[in-house]
C-alpha cells in the first residue's frame, strides 16, 4: 500500500493495562476506546520473528482523533508562553495541509484555543513520538485540566529526542512493535498463526468505503475519499469507515490511513512506525 502521506500521517494508537484503574483527579475529559488482546505468550511470526507477548494487554480501537487530541490541547496546550515542549504539541501543518488538516488554533484573550476542522472522528497528524508520550502522560494521570505531561507512564522531563522507555506502572502508553503486530495480524484461537494484512486476510485489501470485508484508506491509483490522485482535499478517513474491515480483536485502520507510532527503537534516535497510509 503507497503512502498517502509520510510526514503527515504520523499518530498513535495507544495501548493499557487490560483493567484500566484511574485512582487520581476527576473524570478523564477523553474516553479512548480499547480492545482486549488474549492469548498472552503467543509466539512470534516465523517469517517476521514479530509478534510474541507474554501479556494480555488492551490497545486502541481506533487511531487517536482530531475531537480526542483537540480536547489534550485546550486542556495543556492554552499557554503562548509555555516551553517549546508544550508550545510543539500543535504542528502549524495540522491546518496547512490541506490533505489531512484537521485542527486549527486561534490566539484569543492571551490564550490559544484549538478548534477541529471538520470530521473530528478522523486521526490527528503532524504528532511526534514525543508529543504522542506527553498525551499517554496525561491520560495515565487522569487525563484532566489537572493532569501533567512530563511524568506518569514516561519520564519527559522537557525530553523532545532520544529513546525513552516507558515505566513499569504505566497505564496508557505507545505500544511495543510486538503489541502493535499482535494487534493487527495474529488469528489466535486455533489454528493459530498470522494474517498477512491487518484486515484479517491474505488477500491485498481494497480501498473502498463501505461495509465490505477486506477494506483500507490507501492510494491505489486514486485515493479512497476523493477518488482522484489530488491531495488538494483532505484524503482520511474517519475512525471505523471501513465497517466490515475490523481486525483479529476488534482494532480498525491498522491497515491505511495513517502511520502509526510504536515503541520499536532500531538505533538511539529513530522510532519504528507500523501499518500503512
Amino acid at each position: 500500500m503507497n503512502p498517502i502521506h509520510e510526514l503527515g500521517g504520523l499518530v498513535a494508537r495507544f495501548a493499557a493495562i487490560p483493567l484500566l484503574v484511574c485512582v487520581v483527579h476527576g473524570a478523564p475529559l477523553v474516553k479512548i476506546r480499547t480492545v482486549r488482546v488474549p492469548d498472552a505468550g503467543n509466539a512470534a511470526d516465523p517469517a517476521t520473528g514479530f509478534g510474541a507477548v507474554a501479556e494480555e494487554f488492551s490497545i486502541g480501537k481506533f487511531e487517536i482523533s482530531l475531537t480526542e487530541y483537540t480536547v489534550f490541547l485546550n486542556t495543556v496546550a492554552t499557554n503562548p508562553a509555555a516551553p517549546a515542549h508544550i508550545q510543539a504539541l500543535y504542528h502549524p501543518q495540522m491546518e496547512g495541509d490541506t490533505s489531512v488538516k484537521g485542527i486549527q488554533r486561534q490566539l484569543s484573550n492571551g490564550a490559544y484555543g484549538y478548534q477541529v476542522i471538520s470530521d473530528g472522528g478522523r486521526p490527528v497528524t503532524y504528532v511526534s513520538w514525543f508529543d504522542a508520550a506527553r498525551f499517554c502522560n496525561w491520560l495515565h494521570n487522569g487525563g484532566d485540566a489537572a493532569a501533567g505531561t512530563e511524568t506518569g507512564a514516561y519520564t519527559l522531563s522537557g525530553a523532545s529526542s532520544g529513546i525513552l522507555s516507558k515505566k513499569p506502572d504505566a497505564r496508557w502508553w505507545i505500544p511495543t512493535e510486538n503489541e502493535w503486530y499482535k494487534a493487527a495480524y495474529y488469528k489466535g484461537g486455533a489454528p493459530t498463526g498470522y494474517w498477512t494484512y491487518p484486515t484479517k486476510s491474505d488477500t491485498a485489501p481494497d480501498n473502498v468505503i463501505d461495509g465490505a470485508p477486506n477494506r483500507a484508506n490507501f492510494y491505489d491509483g486514486a485515493f479512497t475519499v476523493s477518488g482522484n490522485n489530488s491531495e488538494a482535499n483532505n484524503v482520511l478517513t474517519h475512525g471505523g469507515a471501513f465497517t466490515g474491515s475490523v481486525g483479529p480483536y476488534g482494532t480498525f485502520d491498522q491497515a491505511g490511513n495513517v502511520w502509526e507510532w510504536t515503541d520499536g527503537a532500531p538505533t538511539t534516535y529513530q522510532r519504528i512506525t507500523r501499518g500503512g497510509s
